[in-house]
């Protein structure tokens, strides 16, 4: 799954595939990071919760962000929320990168 947060100032698309049957998936996201509300049922986004040592996101949080399709559960345990809930969690976390990306 490639993700991009708010912090960049223009529209851009998520691809990935289902985490339980891999169907190929798509979400268009706005430049304010939002999502058209055509797409609320698209997919969701299930995160399975992970312990670690690591000291980046990258290596433990967004390695464990997946996507599932409509009518699929996930194959493991995981905390799965919808598309604009997804969207909503992801700005909140990554909206401190605006400052660096944009030099406030």
């Amino acid at each position: 799954m490639r993700w991009r947060s708010r912090a960049w100032p223009c529209a851009h698309r998520i691809d990935g595939r289902c985490e339980t049957c891999g169907t190929a998936l798509a979400v268009q996201v706005e430049a304010n990071g939002g999502l058209d509300h055509d797409q609320a049922e698209v997919a969701r986004v299930v995160w399975f919760r992970a312990c670690g040592t690591h000291n980046s996101c990258s290596q433990s949080l967004c390695r464990n962000i997946r996507f599932l399709c409509p009518i699929c559960e996930p194959a493991s345990p995981g905390d799965v929320y919808t598309l604009p809930q997804a969207a909503a969690i992801g700005n909140a976390f990554f909206a401190f990168q605006a400052g660096f990306v944009n030099g406030a």
